[in-house]
């Protein structure tokens, strides 16, 4: 996955110069709460391609409202929308 992302990345600046800061948006739709180690795991990763890796954005959808409860704080990385 990280080399794919690192590949369209890479094509898309190529093809469009004039966006230098351009990375796809990756979206993970957890529809399923009660299992705090999906979310966490979807999570970690999320935040690993996004913020440590810096190669796409992410957008976690949370299908259930109870599913944010299950999530770990981490203002630094993450933001509620």
């Amino acid at each position: 996955l990280y080399e794919r992302l690192a590949q369209v990345t890479q094509a898309y600046r190529k093809a469009h110069p004039d966006e230098p800061h351009w990375r796809p948006t990756v979206v993970f739709d957890i529809d399923k709460s009660g299992d705090s180690k999906i979310i966490a795991s979807v999570c970690a990763h999320a935040k690993q391609l996004t913020h440590d890796k810096g190669l796409c954005h992410a957008i976690v959808v949370l299908s259930s409202s109870f599913a944010v409860a299950e999530l770990t704080a981490d203002p630094g990385r993450q933001e509620f929308l």
